[in-house]
């Protein structure tokens, strides 16, 4: 009668990496959730299943993603961009407006610096072929890989080949 309730038969935790995205973690469960279907049909054959009930206060619903849920809010801290980017990548892609331009940002990290804190959130600290590091409202975050709009996917040494990219630009939190 209700979506995704009733008696658990079976689970199991999946560790989840800072370098896993929204990809990387849907092959993990894909996974984990083939083996265990296996087993937990074994274990109705046998009739051997304990049933586990649901913890109702413990369920979340997650709306459908739109297009705008992938804008990149850079007042938020480092590690919520960066889990952002993780979580939104393949669509809608975690996107900015940079120099009049929309760039979908598809890797990062998240970093410290010295200089966290004395810049805008937005605004780009550092651009070399290692990355582009922008200050959020908390924290640094390294931007690895992007793609300008109509692009393919590039590491940011090969982006910085055609766009020029400067200390003092800014990543806007607006389409």
């Amino acid at each position: 009668e209700k979506m995704d309730a009733g008696d658990i038969i079976m689970q199991e935790e999946v560790e989840i990496l800072s370098s896993d995205n929204a990809q990387t973690l849907s092959v993990k469960l894909s996974e984990a959730g083939a083996d265990l279907l296996l087993k937990a049909v074994d274990a109705i054959e046998k009739r051997s299943e304990r049933l586990k009930k649901q913890k109702d206060e413990e369920a979340t619903f997650t709306p459908r993603l739109k297009k705008e849920d992938g804008l990149i809010d850079w007042k938020r801290s480092a590690a919520e961009v960066h889990n952002k980017v993780r979580a939104m990548f393949g669509w809608p892609g975690a996107f900015s407006d940079l120099n009049g331009h929309k760039v979908k940002i598809l890797a990062t990290e998240t970093g410290e610096s010295e200089r966290a804190g004395a810049h805008r959130p937005g605004e780009i600290i550092k651009v070399g072929p290692d990355g582009i590091e922008v200050s959020c409202g908390q924290g640094i975050i390294n931007v690895k890989e992007v793609q300008a709009e109509g692009g393919k996917r590039l590491a940011v040494s090969e982006y910085l080949l055609g766009h020029k990219v400067r200390v003092g630009d800014f990543f806007l939190s607006s389409p």
